[in-house]
């Protein structure tokens, strides 16, 4: 199974309203659907709202984004050029 990174970085909405306006976060997923569901779980958490609690994000302002790295694996830089 192979996983990519993604980057969103954007509003998120709930009850159609603008919750925070511009959130930055990473996942690894096997697709775009599962990395917006991945997304949507860690804000929830992160913030201390229940789960069950409807946030949108944005699909529009997700992009997969390749990770550079260094022998030792540390990692350099990401490539952002994709997001306006």
């Amino acid at each position: 199974m192979s996983y990519n990174k993604y980057l969103y970085d954007g509003p998120v909405r709930r009850f159609g309203k603008i919750f925070d306006n511009r959130w930055r976060a990473f996942t690894y997923a096997t697709s775009r659907s599962k990395a917006l569901s991945n997304l949507a779980y860690r804000y929830k958490k992160d913030h201390g709202l229940v789960v069950s609690t409807k946030v949108r994000l944005s699909p529009n302002r997700l992009i997969e984004v390749e990770d550079h790295y260094i022998e030792d694996g540390i990692q350099l830089s990401f490539d952002l050029s994709k997001i306006v």
